[in-house]
């Protein structure tokens, strides 16, 4: 009579989650960082996003919101190879305009204020 062979014990279910769970986490652990520059000589605001890493977000998705409809893209757009993206806000909206910015999962929110120029 053959002798029965054990199977290996399997793994805990709590200890196999965690392992899934920091594999996933070091795959996509990039911080997002946005710096914003209003030329306003030419009214252009100028976004900059990259990775925590220093690493370009090169052609991620933006959107930017007017203050006049917040909850409605204004304009939508791609970043450059540099991970910059320029816009010209309408200046009849003076207030803050939100800029979203997302790439493969990753993204950032900003404010630009566009003052008013009105009399």
């Amino acid at each position: 009579m053959p002798t029965p062979r054990r199977c290996p014990a399997p793994l805990p279910t709590t200890l196999l989650l965690a392992m899934l769970v920091a594999g996933a986490g070091s795959a996509h652990a990039h911080g997002v960082v946005l710096t914003q520059d209003t030329r306003s000589d030419l009214e252009v605001v100028e976004v900059t996003a990259a990775f925590d890493t220093g690493e370009p977000m090169a052609g991620a998705l933006i959107t930017v919101f007017s203050p006049r409809h917040p909850a409605h893209p204004w304009l939508t757009g791609r970043a450059n190879r540099e991970g910059r993206f320029w816009f010209v806000p309408d200046a009849e909206q003076p207030g803050y305009w939100t800029v979203r910015v997302r790439e493969e999962g990753h993204g950032a929110m900003i404010s630009v204020e566009v003052p008013n120029t009105g009399d």
